[in-house]
């Protein structure tokens, strides 16, 4: 088994991390993936519902 990991520059200036796995004949890269403004926002908005519909069901199943 080898592990290699390394990372490269592109045009723009931006970092990309790469792993690869080399287990036998098969091969396995890894990339970071990069989120967008809309990403972050969506995750956000998404989080927020989690966290209200959590609290929204202690509320109800609270023990007495």
């Amino acid at each position: 088994m080898r592990l290699f990991c390394a990372f490269r520059r592109d045009m723009k200036e931006e970092v990309e991390y790469l792993m690869t796995l080399n287990i036998l004949f098969l091969t396995v890269t890894i990339k970071k993936r990069q989120l967008s403004a809309e990403d972050v926002e969506r995750e956000q908005r998404v989080k927020k519902i989690i966290d209200q519909n959590r609290d929204r069901q202690f509320s109800i199943y609270r023990p007495f």
